[in-house]
């Protein structure tokens, strides 16, 4: 009985991944299995910093990616306003580590802000297996790290 139970939910269970990708005829080709690095950490500004200039620097994080995944920064201030910046690029040559926390390894500049005023900070990507010929949802996909805020002076 038991046996019955367990196969009827495994033939129910194939039968549902096989109708997820029914309606997708793009959705052939497996994704690749990879080791999925740490998130993002924003290294500079430090997270809750204050006093920054306007323009003329960039937010650096620690990613163990590379710029693989494509990422891109994103700043949304008090008032839920929107700007979007460019993509993470590796540092060249790349920063001696600090004596306490991580390196950063990728870098972009911010576009021109507002003064006084205070951003949150995301990183937004796609993971490594994701498929954009798929399903929302299946095989990975967009992804949007909050890395906390800093204010302009």
């Amino acid at each position: 009985m038991i046996g019955r139970i367990f196969v009827r939910w495994g033939v129910l269970a194939a039968l549902a991944v096989l109708s997820a990708c029914a309606n997708n005829s793009a959705c052939t080709a497996a994704p690749i299995a990879v080791a999925l690095p740490p998130s993002p950490l924003m290294v500079s500004p430090a997270p809750g910093a204050t006093g920054l200039p306007t323009s003329g620097f960039s937010v650096q994080i620690a990613y163990g990616s590379g710029g693989a995944n494509h990422e891109t920064l994103r700043l949304v201030d008090q008032n839920q306003q929107t700007l979007q910046g460019p993509a993470f690029a590796p540092i060249v040559p790349p920063p001696s580590p600090p004596p306490n926390g991580p390196a950063a390894n990728e870098q972009a500049a911010v576009p021109q802000l507002a003064p006084h005023t205070t951003y949150r900070v995301f990183v937004d990507g796609a993971s490594p297996t994701f498929k954009p010929n798929c399903a929302s949802g299946t095989y990975g996909g967009p992804f949007s790290i909050d890395e906390g805020t800093f204010t302009t002076q």
